[in-house]
């Protein structure tokens, strides 16, 4: 049996694909498909729900829940973490006897979910694998602000779908019409200096607030600094 966690879970529910799944999605050269240790433990531990439920439940599972929904309220059964304060005891007991009813071995589910850091024991340790994060950035800083920006668009690109399945909950329950709204979400950064109201993209592109002092326009970041010294050395060099 596998001594790191995350390989003896693949290897008990017989993931196959998911070992190079989460190597390629960390280590991705593209920031817009690069996954952080995040975002892979929660695809991960939905995908080991996923599974489970596959083989208990034949997949199915109520309409208002989904599998994300689900793997959170099982990690916060046994957690006092912050992050989980938002999801009520009822809630989670509700699913937890919704799998119970489908004998569903829910403490074997909690006690197979993975944390952050046995994640990235197992990418570093066990697969050897290195984020191009962890690399020194090399990008222009144009191509740094717009790639930063579009990272941004990509993910708030995705918040209206996830909008409309947590309000799937009440339309089910005639507590909303039953169409799906269209659901439009803007970002504006509040400057903490004079509060100042901005277009995120302005405030990137502008390196801080227009309106104040609260900005790095005039400082010269570390690639600049880095190419100065180097251009410096080359002059003084006999």
């Amino acid at each position: 049996m596998s001594a790191n966690k995350v390989s003896r879970v693949i290897e008990q529910y017989e993931l196959t694909g998911v070992e190079e799944s989460l190597v390629r999605d960390w280590t991705q050269e593209d920031d817009q498909r690069r996954k952080s240790i995040r975002e892979l433990t929660s695809w991960f531990n939905q995908k080991l729900v996923m599974v489970i439920l596959d083989e208990y439940t034949s997949g199915m599972i109520p309409s208002e829940y989904t599998i994300e929904g689900i793997t959170k309220r099982l990690q916060a059964r046994d957690s006092s973490a912050s992050k989980y304060d938002d999801i009520s005891d009822r809630e989670i007991m509700t699913v937890v006897q919704w799998l119970q009813d489908n004998d569903v071995p829910v403490d074997d589910i909690i006690d197979d979910l993975v944390s952050y850091g046995t994640m990235y024991t197992y990418l570093k340790e066990v697969r050897g694998a290195v984020s191009p994060d962890s690399q020194p950035d090399q990008r222009s800083q144009e191509k740094r602000q717009s790639d930063v920006l579009e990272s941004i668009r990509t993910d708030f690109s995705k918040q209206p779908e996830r909008i409309n399945s947590r309000l799937r909950t009440l339309r089910a329950h005639n507590q909303l019409p039953g169409t799906k709204a269209d659901i439009h979400i803007s970002v504006e950064c509040n400057c903490p200096a004079c509060g100042h109201a901005q277009p995120i993209a302005d405030y990137i592109e502008q390196q801080g607030c227009t309106e104040c002092e609260m900005h790095t326009r005039d400082e010269l970041t570390p690639d600049q600094t880095n190419h100065g010294s180097h251009e410096d050395r080359d002059e003084n060099t006999p």
